[in-house]
């Protein structure tokens, strides 16, 4: 799935993701895959996964308007919906388990990115990835050695940190001052020792290195 997936061939990979979803319909990991690949195919469509998008002259509130159809707000919905319900109840049981607490984390990515493109409810959007960092922050303070849930801290330190100064005051973002270059060290490292997360990690890096205006940095990473 993740092959069709990494070569933009969206549809085949959500053929993929939904059978495997069939067989384990519990499994919270595979509701986001789900949603992940719906999410992508809506993007790439819509043109947002066009490079000049993230060119340093480009800032994080201008992007295309995105019309996903009826089917696929509710594919990804309820995706996003199953995974939720479904980590709040593993939480209840056991509120340090683990893989309830990083796969949550990813379901709030994924709805922060939706409602960031998709809806343009930024503040939303803003709150979810912060509530996503938070998460991913509880699973590295209990296994230090999960290092793929320090890209939502990283892309979390990242973004706040180009933020004009007066969002930063925002109650939800308390704690959270951002740092741009904190949070491409911590990109890094995912990208150099992640396992889930690796191949996420050289993408993003190579669009915020572009963004910084370091092409050099970029080549390799290409």
């Amino acid at each position: 799935g993740f092959d069709h997936f990494y070569n933009l061939e969206y549809p085949q990979a959500l053929a993929i993701f939904k059978k495997s979803l069939a067989e384990s319909p519990n499994d919270p990991a595979r509701h986001n895959h789900v949603a992940q690949a719906v999410l992508f195919q809506i993007m790439l469509r819509s043109g947002a996964l066009e490079s000049h998008l993230v060119t340093g002259s480009n800032p994080f509130l201008r992007h295309p308007k995105m019309e996903p159809t009826a089917a696929e707000r509710s594919q990804f919905l309820d995706a996003i919906n199953a995974s939720m319900s479904l980590t709040g109840k593993a939480l209840a049981a056991n509120p340090n388990d683990i893989e309830a607490l990083y796969a949550r984390g990813v379901a709030y990515s994924f709805r922060g990115t939706y409602n960031f493109l998709v809806t343009r409810a930024w503040m939303d959007s803003l709150r979810d990835v912060t509530e996503s960092r938070k998460l991913h922050n509880r699973v590295t303070g209990l296994d230090p050695s999960r290092i793929d849930a320090r890209m939502s801290q990283g892309f979390h330190d990242y973004v706040v940190g180009s933020l004009h100064w007066s969002y930063r005051f925002l109650g939800f973002l308390a704690g959270f001052h951002g740092d741009k270059d904190a949070g491409i060290r911590t990109l890094a490292s995912v990208a150099d020792r992640g396992n889930l997360n690796q191949s996420d990690a050289k993408i993003m890096l190579g669009v915020i290195y572009r963004r910084e205006g370091k092409p050099a940095l970029v080549l390799p990473i290409l």
